[in-house]
């Protein structure tokens, strides 16, 4: 098992593109892939039902792993393992929409969601844990299940985005940050990245010295949501419908 998995203190950094993180992005990969395929399998509600509550349950039970380890390790932190990254609240969110299907919070998830988890499974920042540490495993699991989770209330329960979700979200994105910033403050911690760039390298890396990257993430979030919204404009303006049906998977209105 040990040359499987390990759970102790992390000896090594996990390197941009190696094998193991390259293996790690094509697994994800092919679930999704497999969903996008398998997907509308589900055609009763009772099935979207099961599925729905089942994949909640395996959502929070994963996260829930982390914080356990935290614990036993003596790992916590609130410099660093407070759960109030955007990762961390688009795993809170997917568990909340699977079970509610509520039309902000499913806004909330797909552009923070989207954006955020693809950038750190293109440029993970793990610490000095790598494969084949329980947090490796952990980690793209848990950014994975976001994916699996925005491609299932697209395909299955027929999400679309609200005409006011890109400034609602770059509305609460910002004001969520201005918290952030005092958390960071208080704790010493680098939440959001929001005081300094990630150590091993990100896509912040282009965009400029501290502070005035943080700038330029505020043109590069409005071109991305803008970008996640874009696909969406073609069958509305077909069919003028938005939002999760209530009764229809597919009508205007906020499910319950």
């Amino acid at each position: 098992m040990s040359n499987w998995i390990t759970f102790g203190h992390g000896g090594n950094t996990l390197k941009d593109y190696s094998t193991p993180h390259i293996a790690a992005m094509l697994i994800i990969v092919l679930f999704c892939a497999v969903f996008i395929v398998y997907g509308n399998r589900f055609s009763t509600e009772k099935s979207r039902k099961a599925f729905r509550y089942a994949f909640a349950a395996f959502i929070a039970l994963q996260q829930l792993s982390l914080y356990v380890w935290y614990t036993v390790a003596g790992e916590w932190s609130v410099e660093v393992t407070l759960p109030i990254q955007l990762c961390d609240l688009s795993v809170f969110l997917s568990v909340a929409v699977l079970l509610t299907k509520r039309q902000l919070i499913s806004e909330l998830l797909y552009y923070w969601g989207l954006a955020g988890a693809t950038q750190a499974i293109l440029t993970p920042d793990i610490g000095s844990y790598t494969w084949p540490h329980f947090v490796f495993y952990q980690f793209f699991i848990s950014h994975g299940v976001i994916l699996l989770t925005c491609l299932y209330m697209i395909i299955v329960e027929k999400f679309r985005p609200s005409k006011r979700s890109v400034l609602r979200t770059i509305v609460i994105t910002n004001l969520y940050g201005i918290l952030i910033l005092f958390v960071n403050r208080l704790t010493g911690g680098n939440y959001l990245f929001l005081s300094s760039k990630p150590a091993g390298g990100s896509l912040l890396d282009l965009l400029g010295p501290w502070p005035w990257y943080l700038l330029s993430l505020e043109a590069v979030a409005l071109i991305l949501f803008t970008m996640l919204y874009l696909p969406f404009t073609i069958g509305r303006g077909r069919s003028g419908k938005t939002g999760i049906g209530k009764g229809s998977r597919s009508s205007t209105g906020i499910s319950a």
